[in-house]
């Protein structure tokens, strides 16, 4: 059965609406997995949700879940998103405009350095009989993206597939020596 996906121009929707939040509230952040691969226009990759991870910030002082009340505060305060409660200390879903699933985390180490502003084009604003310009949105940098990928099939316990890395490769040729060694972990 095949795996259901969503237009890119909604998923955009849905990040730029988070994005807006997530600024507001100061929450340093940058998107990643599925989402940011169509936004790097990888070949047919499909995805159904936003991943969004969250810096930590010193200026809390405390400890995971103050972070995330601080999050689930933010998101509790929009009409757009609905918050699902979970059990994690680490993540949070929340549902956009009851269509798009919106993964946010705050894990330890994991949001990068630096990030990339990529545009993402917003649909046709059929209220207005016009289309928006594409926004500039935070995204983990292609080799962060590789790095998380590896770093959760680790703790999966599972390997690269052979379809992930050559699609890696013929988007970033010089980056083919990582990929080939990552395989063959």
């Amino acid at each position: 059965m095949p795996e259901l996906s969503i237009e890119i121009s909604v998923l955009s929707q849905a990040a730029a609406a988070a994005h807006d939040l997530l600024t507001k509230h100061k929450l340093s952040h940058a998107f990643f997995g599925g989402f940011a691969l169509v936004t790097l226009e990888q070949p047919s990759r499909t995805t159904k949700d936003v991943d969004v991870e969250i810096a930590k910030s010193w200026s809390l002082f405390g400890t995971s879940s103050t972070l995330l009340d601080k999050v689930k505060a933010a998101f509790k305060s929009e009409e757009a998103f609905l918050v699902i409660e979970g059990t994690r200390e680490d993540a949070l879903r929340v549902i956009w405009n009851k269509t798009v699933g919106v993964d946010v985390f705050m894990r330890e180490g994991r949001m990068p350095r630096s990030v990339v502003e990529l545009p993402v084009a917003l649909p046709h604003d059929t209220t207005t009989d016009s289309t928006p310009e594409p926004r500039l949105l935070p995204f983990f940098k292609p080799t962060d993206l590789l790095v998380e990928k590896r770093v959760d099939l680790a703790k999966a316990k599972k390997r690269l597939n052979s379809e992930e890395i050559d699609a890696a490769k013929n988007n970033y040729p010089h980056m083919a020596t990582i990929l080939n060694a990552l395989a063959d972990e």
